[in-house]
């Protein structure tokens, strides 16, 4: 089981709607696919970005049971 956390903004727009939950963990399991079964995708899988287990994440690094992944809305600055 992962457990994920989400940025208050993109609460309102996952698939799930809410702020904190367990997601089923399977082998072969990345970031991206946890962005996109939250109903990410393009454009908007692009900005958010992941931390897992408390630090950023690659959307292509692998998971593992027992995970915990937060997603954040990824903002650039200068």
């Amino acid at each position: 089981m992962l457990k994920l956390k989400l940025f208050p903004t993109l609460v309102k727009l996952s698939a799930t709607k809410l702020p904190e939950f367990g997601m089923p963990w399977e082998p072969g399991m990345r970031v991206i696919d946890v962005i996109n079964r939250e109903g990410f995708r393009g454009d908007e899988a692009d900005v958010i970005a992941a931390i897992v287990n408390g630090e950023q994440a690659d959307p292509e690094q692998l998971l593992s049971d027992g995970d915990h992944v937060e997603l954040i809305v990824a903002i650039a600055g200068g």
